[in-house]
């Protein structure tokens, strides 16, 4: 019985550890990776997988668990700028351990339109309604280039009245 119950415990562990090691993973490839991305109208499809500890104010240790589905289309491009349109779909969840555990729907859309200029990069910040939790956001900060998107920083705030 205290094998199963050491091996048992062993698995919880390395279960719980696995998402932790990859915390927000990069842009799988983009759907027409044989275009130039520089070439105007190319509509790039990527998804982020996300999958990252957190702290909420009531329950304390939680996780995020989802992805991020967006399509950047290459409007103009020259040597100086690019404008891009950029679709962002936020699907995630927040798994808290309040009620054993309970799970909170993070939904969202958007569409920008963005210059691209000097660098050749910008950062993009988007909040999301956290379902049933008026008291949270959660907040992204996403990093545009001419070669695609990705997650800079992902964090929950607090909403006090």
């Amino acid at each position: 019985m205290r094998t199963i119950i050491v091996i048992f415990s062993i698995f919880i562990t390395l279960s719980f550890l696995g998402c932790r090691e990859s915390l927000i993973s990069q842009p799988e490839s983009p759907v027409n990776a044989e275009k130039s991305i520089h070439s105007p109208n190319d509509l790039i499809k990527g998804e982020i997988n996300i999958c990252c500890p957190s702290f909420d104010p009531l329950s304390g240790e939680c996780k995020i668990n989802g992805k991020v589905t967006y399509l950047y289309n290459i409007l103009e491009y020259s040597a100086d700028d690019t404008r891009i349109k950029l679709d962002i779909e936020m699907d995630a969840e927040l798994c808290t351990k309040l009620m054993n555990p309970a799970r909170y729907g993070i939904y969202g859309t958007s569409s920008d339109t963005l210059l691209l200029s000097g660098s050749g990069k910008i950062l993009l910040d988007k909040t999301y309604g956290v379902q049933h939790r008026q008291d949270l956001r959660l907040c992204v900060q996403y990093e545009v280039t001419t070669e695609g998107v990705s997650i800079i920083q992902l964090n929950l705030l607090q909403i006090v009245d």
